[in-house]
């Protein structure tokens, strides 16, 4: 038996979800290193808007999207910030299919005049608002200067329950551009060490059978771990198996999972089912490698190979000890492809160690 993994229908990792409705990122800025002259130069920050720390918030429940805006030197800019856009979708990864839901800009700059009185008047001129993907115009939003930045907020229906707003993006100059995911959302990263983990949950989410099963193993062994894929130019993957069993039905599992965007992928699996008992097998389960003799099997299948091998060691005048699965792609999986086996008179008996089962009887 080989691990067989068919590509087709695939099955993503549930997404990691905050535990409350509100979620936040912080995108930080290193301090800009002030330019070596060989005259006084005010600091840099006083020469040029830096962003310090730009934080977003976004509450599903109540469409309330907040950013607040950290400046270095914050007094020397609190009549002015430079356009900045913001973007709100499922990825920050720019080669993914992910398109902006929500598109935000806004702009604050504050100066102070006489009127035609003598007296001291303060203009400001901000714009802020965004909109929102398949929607047609623009909703508005306040901005308010703050000791250390800026406050921007919007609420609005439009932006309520959009569990698919994953990745923050700000673009501005290039000093301002920067992307990152909100805490708990960030896309799962398939490693050797988590793999397994990974394909329990996809196996309790297709097969709601696991969950309640009263004996299961599943495994993605190290051995199988493949950092560049299959191919050795692909995504991180993993060939897994697992064997499970609800009330008298056990189930076999085969299948290749696969790092994507936003998380992991598992190609469409093989798997049987059987109700375990003793069944004798056809005669051509033998005859096709032409071995003679009777064969059982208690989950159905007809492990030809292996029993062939039980015969050429018996012709060896040996008494067999080990039986174990043929095909590739299947070390680390011993628990299933290992077994170990017992003679009496002329029957062999093998057994793996979740108790599945062949009998010969030359």
């Amino acid at each position: 038996m080989a691990c067989a993994a068919v590509a087709a229908g695939l099955l993503a990792v549930p997404a990691a979800a905050a535990d409350a409705a509100t979620r936040t990122v912080t995108l930080h800025y290193e301090r800009p290193q002030q330019p070596q002259s060989l005259n006084p130069q005010p600091p840099i920050t006083q020469q040029a808007e830096y962003p310090q720390a730009i934080t977003v918030s976004y509450d599903d429940q109540t469409g309330a999207l907040g950013v607040h805006l950290a400046i270095y030197d914050a007094p020397t800019w609190a009549n002015t910030l430079p356009y900045v856009e913001l973007h709100l979708n499922a990825s920050c990864d720019p080669t993914a299919d992910a398109p902006t839901i929500i598109s935000a800009a806004f702009r604050y700059d504050a100066y102070s005049d006489t009127d035609a009185n003598g007296n001291s008047t303060r203009t400001v001129d901000a714009s802020v608002g965004f909109r929102r993907k398949d929607y047609e115009g623009t909703a508005t939003g306040t901005i308010t200067p703050a000791p250390d930045g800026f406050d921007v907020a919007f609420q609005h229906p439009a932006l309520v329950g959009l569990d698919e707003l994953r990745c923050a993006s700000v673009e501005a100059s290039a000093r301002w551009s920067q992307s990152g995911y909100f805490a708990g959302y960030e896309p799962f990263e398939l490693t050797r060490g988590n793999a397994t983990a990974a394909f329990k949950d996809l196996l309790a989410s297709k097969y709601p059978a696991f969950k309640r099963a009263s004996v299961k193993w599943a495994l993605c062994p190290r051995e199988e771990f493949f950092p560049a894929g299959l191919d050795g130019d692909s995504p991180p993957s993993a060939l897994c198996m697992a064997q499970f069993r609800s009330g008298r039905t056990w189930r076999y599992v085969s299948a290749r999972i696969e790092q994507h965007e936003p998380g992991v992928l598992m190609d469409k699996p093989y798997t049987r089912t059987w109700t375990r008992r003793w069944r004798k097998l056809p005669s051509r389960c033998l005859h096709e490698l032409d071995v003679r003799g009777t064969a059982y099997s208690n989950d159905g299948t007809c492990p030809a190979l292996m029993i062939s091998d039980l015969a050429y060691t018996v012709r060896k005048g040996k008494r067999p000890r080990r039986a174990y699965w043929h095909g590739t792609n299947t070390a680390g999986f011993q628990k299933l492809a290992s077994y170990r086996c017992t003679t009496r008179t002329r029957t062999i008996t093998c057994t793996n160690a979740l108790g599945d089962a062949f009998r010969w009887t030359r």
